[in-house]
């Protein structure tokens, strides 16, 4: 099998993207940038938006040699693949609550749009949309085709999640 990835990576050049690396090990564009993020795979990250990663295919040659002979030593960790961020939910919604502590309480209607929600609380607009498509979070209503969140009822479900 190790041969196998040998042939596979000899049509590759010594440093690849991450396209070139995630279609040679055949994994997905998020899989293989968590790899790099997390420094599973060693690589030289650039301020690039494209191109942003540069990486030796010895290195990638390397972590498919251990994924194959010790699985689990070359896992991503636990909550990787999760919509928030890599803190447990309750900070995540604590810190969105201190963000909007922070700003300034009249720079905003008392009813927001998910984009002004979203700069005030930093919570992306899709997770935002989400919560107030599935109806389980806050009271969102559309207003000319578009979601409209009351800021109390923001701040309400952002302190009663941080709390539990």
């Amino acid at each position: 099998m190790i041969n196998h990835y040998v042939k596979v990576l000899k049509n590759y050049p010594d440093f690849m993207s991450l396209e070139q690396m995630r279609i040679a090990c055949n994994m997905s564009k998020k899989t293989a940038r968590l790899l790099l993020q997390s420094g599973t795979i060693p690589c030289e990250i650039s301020d690039k938006k494209t191109h942003k990663y540069n990486i030796a295919k010895v290195d990638i040659l390397i972590y498919l040699k251990q994924n194959y002979i010790a699985p689990e030593k070359s896992r991503l960790p636990e909550g990787s693949y999760s919509k928030f961020p890599q803190c447990h939910k309750r900070d995540f919604y604590t810190m969105a609550l201190q963000k909007i502590k922070n700003s300034d309480p009249e720079s905003y209607h008392d009813l927001l749009s998910l984009r002004q929600a979203s700069e005030l609380s930093g919570i992306s607009t899709t997770v935002l949309e989400n919560w107030a498509r599935e109806n389980k979070c806050f009271y969102a209503f559309r207003k000319n085709n578009a979601y409209v969140i009351p800021k109390l009822m923001l701040v309400e479900f952002l302190a009663r999640n941080s709390l539990t």
